[in-house]
């Protein structure tokens, strides 16, 4: 099983401003076997994805967003 989801979601913050909250979830099924493939523990890969992936994939969001706000 290999699961992503992607939701969205606007909350208050303590400022009292909107802020829109983006939650991304990766599942795995077989995270031992994974690791025997890729050659690199399970968690070192969660910290690729979130150090790596996420930061580009929030910077496109809102990028996105800026221009369907023009």
């Amino acid at each position: 099983m290999r699961d992503l989801n992607l939701s969205q979601s606007i909350a208050r913050g303590n400022d009292g401003n909107f802020k829109r909250i983006y939650k991304l979830t990766l599942e795995f099924e077989d995270c031992e076997d994974m690791e025997q493939k890729l050659g690199i523990r399970f968690q070192n890969l969660c910290k690729a994805f979130t150090d790596r992936f996420v930061p580009k994939l929030m910077d496109l969001a809102l990028k996105d967003l800026r221009k369907a706000a023009e």
